[in-house]
């Protein structure tokens, strides 16, 4: 087939009729071949592929919503958690400005102002251009500045050494003040100096004239002397049985400032101590319950060249062929020696 239409057209090409002259004068059945053959070869252009909607299944559906709403939760969460972190952090700093003496809240800012008073109210100088500039600085603490008799003569050089804040109540601030005064300085005073104080605004005012009282002595007194501890009583443990314990004791206390791991072996929840040396026991009484041995030591330690004395209360108990430390106190009892008849 496809030589008979190669000749024909090599035919219609070669004759010198024109083309369409030369395809009339062919056969019907000539003609229907070359359209069968030309039909053959225009190829129908491809149609586009038809995209096709994905159908998704309910499962994967409520995966992908459950996976965004943890997705959202989780940011959310992390958003509140950083502003509350800031706001505590903001808080405790705020906190930081309070500072507790009693039950009387007291802003630091109060404290500044009070010490501020004071550190001005015992300098004076010496030189008398000074003493003018000075005396100004102090009365700009006061509100109102208190009516005062006295004059520059009055006063004599002074200098503040320290200033210790004993209480606040009822707008009265107490302070122990030492300063030292006269025309060299040479002497030095202690005194309580009380500051009436008030608050406007915002800020703090002198509101009266200061005043001294004299230093009470905080140590106590009149101590029953039944609360007196007396290391003078002696035991009645047989001199064999002492000896074991006293050589536990050395071995205890050795162990005590040098090494944590031999301590351990020989007592429970006791830390050591460095820098300290084991100097002997001053003292000891053993009060005795069936196995179990209650001992009251006084040991001295070294401490670079100084000695130190301290006491202790030893809960010992029997193990294997030796003794074990199950408590330590570091304190002797007033009655340590009647615990043994009670």
């Amino acid at each position: 087939m496809m030589l008979l239409v190669s000749y024909h057209l090599e035919t219609i090409i070669s004759s010198k009729q024109s083309p369409l002259t030369a395809f009339f004068s062919l056969e019907k059945k000539e003609v229907r071949l070359i359209a069968k053959e030309k039909r053959r070869f225009l190829k129908r252009p491809k149609t586009k592929d038809r995209q096709d909607m994905k159908v998704i299944s309910q499962r994967k559906m409520n995966a992908y919503f459950i996976g965004g709403a943890l997705v959202f939760v989780l940011l959310s969460g992390t958003a509140i958690t950083t502003n509350v972190i800031k706001n505590s952090h903001r808080e405790s700093t705020q906190d930081l400005t309070s500072l507790t003496f009693g039950k009387n809240n007291v802003d630091y800012r109060l404290q500044q102002f009070l010490d501020s008073f004071v550190m001005d109210y015992f300098t004076y100088p010496t030189e008398q251009s000074d003493q003018k500039a000075q005396e100004e600085l102090v009365n700009s603490y006061y509100d109102n500045v208190p009516a005062a008799k006295l004059t520059s003569e009055d006063r004599k050089p002074s200098e503040l050494v320290s200033a210790v804040l004993q209480t606040i109540k009822d707008k009265v601030a107490t302070y122990q003040v030492t300063y030292a005064t006269g025309d060299d300085l040479a002497n030095t005073v202690t005194i309580r100096f009380s500051i009436p104080f008030g608050e406007k605004n915002g800020g703090y005012y002198v509101s009266g004239l200061p005043w001294i009282e004299a230093v009470n002595d905080l140590k106590a007194s009149g101590a029953s002397k039944n609360e007196v501890l007396s290391l003078t009583a002696t035991d009645n443990l047989p001199q064999r049985e002492k000896k074991e314990l006293d050589d536990f004791l050395t071995l205890f206390f050795t162990n005590y400032t040098t090494s944590q791991k031999n301590l351990n072996l020989i007592a429970k929840d006791v830390q050591s101590v460095n820098g300290v040396t084991f100097d002997g026991v001053d003292y000891v009484y053993y009060a005795k319950d069936g196995s179990k041995v209650t001992a009251y030591v006084q040991v001295k330690f070294d401490i670079a060249g100084n000695k130190h004395s301290e006491n202790f209360t030893l809960k010992l108990g029997r193990k294997k062929d030796s003794y074990y430390v199950n408590a330590l106190e570091h304190t002797i009892p007033v009655d340590y020696a009647d615990k043994e008849d009670k």
